[in-house]
């Protein structure tokens, strides 16, 4: 009995799927080396456009600092026209957020008028439907006590028409 569970663990060992089952392959994978010289250009351009951008902000520096005074001051100028044009980009963001800001204010009070005037009608017609079912019931009310008070006549005038006939057939000590 040992020696068939043996078997039976053996067996399912071989049916088994295992990655180290799978065959070789003939050729390493070239996934990875299609785009190495792609992406070592766009890595050399990048590091040349960053050695530029500090080369500039050095220049700046040295002008900045040690440069002659018509240097010093082309240099401000070009900062103020910086300041300054950013200040109008900035303005100009502003009022169009204002008007985007004004437009979203305008069509929120014009839904909120048409919708406060159509509740206001609605409840108008509300209040006149409540109305009008009032009237009926009063109405009504009214129709069924005049039917009760015809009722009440009717019976009265029978028993007053019908009421001495009675005594005279039953008299007046009737069980």
């Amino acid at each position: 009995s040992d020696r068939s569970f043996f078997e039976s663990v053996w067996m399912s060992r071989q049916v088994r799927q295992s990655i180290l089952l799978r065959p070789a392959r003939s050729s390493p994978s070239t996934k990875n080396q299609e785009s190495i010289d792609r992406e070592y250009q766009a890595e050399q351009e990048r590091l040349r456009s960053l050695q530029r951008k500090h080369a500039e902000i050095d220049e700046n520096r040295g002008r900045a600092l040690f440069g002659e005074g018509d240097e010093k001051e082309a240099l401000r100028s070009e900062v103020r026209n910086v300041m300054e044009q950013q200040l109008r980009e900035k303005e100009e963001r502003r009022r169009r957020e204002r008007e985007i800001d004004q437009a979203n204010a305008q069509s929120i009070s014009t839904h909120v008028a048409r919708s406060s005037t159509a509740e206001a009608s609605q409840e108008q017609q509300r209040r006149e439907y409540l109305r009008q079912l009032m009237e009926e019931n009063q109405r009504l009310v009214e129709a069924r006590r005049a039917a009760k008070d015809q009722e009440r006549q009717r019976d009265m005038q029978y028993e007053r028409q019908e009421g001495a006939s009675f005594f005279e057939r039953w008299g007046h000590n009737a069980r």
